[in-house]
């Protein structure tokens, strides 16, 4: 939904934001409840595309409930933030301690760094699987941040 295209008005399964906020379709929704994905909210929220219009479905913010302390700090390279020494910044490079997520947490949010968002790897492909659009994923060692 950009001005300088103006018939462009197809509206993705997901939509970025700023915030890091994970906006999904009721396509996108109904995948995550299938995949019995918990711990998330899911909050309404209306879209107005470029012209002004609200899009008629019920877009969604997920907000994942569960914030995980499982990076491997060992194994990662960062920066503590100055401020808040909980928090990382300067990330390059980021691992994940798989055993520390606990058993059936499929989105969640890392601890030290909560504008990042997590996607168990089986629920990212079936994402990929049903052709769901807006969705990016890149694996964990790759963050930079």
């Amino acid at each position: 939904m950009n001005p300088d295209f103006p018939d462009d008005l197809v509206v993705e399964d997901a939509v970025s934001t700023l915030d890091s906020e994970m906006v999904v379709s009721p396509r996108a929704r109904a995948l995550f409840d299938a995949l019995g994905v918990a711990d998330v909210e899911w909050l309404p929220v209306g879209l107005i595309n470029h012209k002004g219009r609200r899009e008629p479905e019920p877009f969604c913010i997920g907000h994942p409930l569960r914030v995980v302390a499982c990076i491997d700090e060992a194994a990662s390279a960062f920066q503590r933030n100055p401020i808040d020494p909980d928090l990382f910044w300067n990330v390059t490079r980021l691992e994940i301690d798989e055993a520390r997520v606990p058993d059936g947490v499929a989105v969640f949010r890392l601890a030290g760094l909560p504008r990042v968002l997590v996607v168990r790897r089986d629920v990212a492909e079936a994402i990929r699987a049903a052709g769901l659009t807006g969705f990016g994923f890149s694996r964990v060692s790759t963050f930079r941040g």
